[in-house]
């Protein structure tokens, strides 16, 4: 505090010897033995300033009143007064880390209460994260920046109710333990912030985290241009998405013996993405996963899956020849294709434009002859 009026009245007045001999600084209530300090004049320091220090203080909600008077001789006048508390401690992180699940437009967060007393609770959430890095809590009162250098300042939007497009900020009850932060983009990243408050003074140490949506799944998924060998997979990727970067896809035959995994770069400027999938077992039954990779720094975060199922085409019969024909019937013979099984079948027709006749038929795969 600076000196009383009064005392550079009498220092410049030299009134009959009167000076303002110290000042006495007490706090209320007592909670240390040292709740009364004495200032004597000579103690100011190089800017003509004075200053006290009071020690170990609950803290907590204690509203604290402080008053300074004058002491001239045996003399103490009354004093100015004001009313502060001090910092509230900060949130603990769980062992578990403070997320506790992610969807793709919701994160629900847990912490450990302070263990001293505080108002509230104070969550902020900012959606323009450029770092995973810890923010630096320097000498700028936190509520005057945002969360991680987007020049923003914070407002009074609900998070629960609206898109969180912008830094925003609501205040939580002090019994609360843990929260659903709803309205997010999936595939997004934001930076959450949760502090505590006592009066208007916030702790010097907040909790934070860096947190990540999951994306959408890919969408209109197609198997297109399939032969005994390829297939070409075709999906649309999800909108809006500024931190997917690939797709994860799983390749599985029908009985497992074929298994498969593959990433593909997200092209974001393709709005049909596709991929060849070549080295297939001809006749072969297969299912497609397919899942949408958000990464940003050492964040990824992997949608549901979605996928589909197909089959390759056989391998054709070759060295289709006629064998034997007599008046009502024909013979016919053929070279399997390789790897030929008894649970595949062949499918045959005949057909004559003339005598307006035709049929098909269908048999086992370990079949190599036919009689029409």
């Amino acid at each position: 505090w600076k000196p009383a009026s009064l005392e550079k009245w009498l220092e410049d007045h030299s009134h009959k010897g009167i000076a303002v001999d110290s000042y006495d600084v007490t706090i209320f209530p007592r909670e240390s033995v040292n709740n009364s300090v004495t200032k004597l004049k000579e103690e100011k320091d190089k800017d003509g300033n004075y200053s006290a220090w009071f020690f170990d203080l609950q803290g907590g909600r204690t509203e604290y009143v402080v008053t300074i008077a004058c002491v001239i001789g045996k003399s103490r006048m009354k004093g100015e007064q004001f009313v502060t508390t001090l910092l509230p401690y900060g949130p603990e992180k769980p062992r578990g880390g403070v997320v506790k699940s992610i969807t793709t437009n919701e994160v629900e967060i847990a912490w450990e209460p302070p263990k001293g007393g505080f108002t509230k609770y104070v969550l902020c959430v900012d959606p323009n994260v450029s770092s995973t890095k810890h923010p630096e809590f320097m000498a700028t009162p936190f509520l005057e920046r945002s969360f991680y250098m987007n020049g923003q300042i914070g407002s009074a939007i609900s998070f629960d109710k609206e898109r969180v497009q912008n830094y925003t900020e609501r205040e939580l009850s002090n019994l609360l333990t843990d929260r659903k932060i709803s309205g997010l983009s999936p595939g997004e990243t934001y930076g959450i912030v949760l502090k505590t408050k006592t009066g208007g003074r916030f702790t010097r140490r907040p909790i934070f985290e860096t947190v990540m949506t999951k994306p959408m799944t890919a969408e209109s998924l197609s198997m297109e241009e399939v032969t005994p060998t390829n297939a070409t997979l075709k999906w649309v990727a999800p909108e809006g998405h500024k931190r997917l970067r690939a797709f994860r896809i799983l390749i599985s035959s029908f009985d497992n013996k074929i298994k498969r995994e593959l990433a593909v770069k997200h092209n974001a400027d393709k709005v049909v993405n596709s991929f060849l999938i070549d080295d297939l077992a001809q006749a072969t039954s297969y299912t497609v996963v397919i899942k949408s990779v958000c990464v940003f720094e050492s964040l990824k975060t992997i949608s549901d899956e979605e996928k589909l199922t197909f089959s390759s085409l056989p391998n054709s019969a070759t060295n289709l020849t006629l064998e034997n024909r007599l008046p009502n019937s024909l013979t016919i013979k053929w070279e399997p294709p390789l790897q030929a099984q008894a649970s595949h079948k062949y499918r045959l027709a005949i057909e004559s434009a003339s005598i307006g006749y035709s049929a098909d038929y269908s048999i086992a795969g370990d079949k190599s002859t036919f009689n029409f």
